[in-house]
């Protein structure tokens, strides 16, 4: 949505939008390395 607003209507409130899609798309990259990776060390204590 960011990059069509930047280069359509250009206006530069499109970045807005775009480095948010950004930081979310990293954190999803995170949550899925997460949950997909097994750990390496075992957890003690429980």
């Amino acid at each position: 949505m960011g990059i069509w607003m930047y280069f359509s209507k250009s206006n530069s409130f499109g970045l807005v939008p775009f480095v948010f899609g950004l930081v979310m798309l990293l954190g999803v990259k995170e949550d899925y390395k997460r949950y997909t990776v097994p750990p390496t060390e075992k957890i003690i204590g429980f």
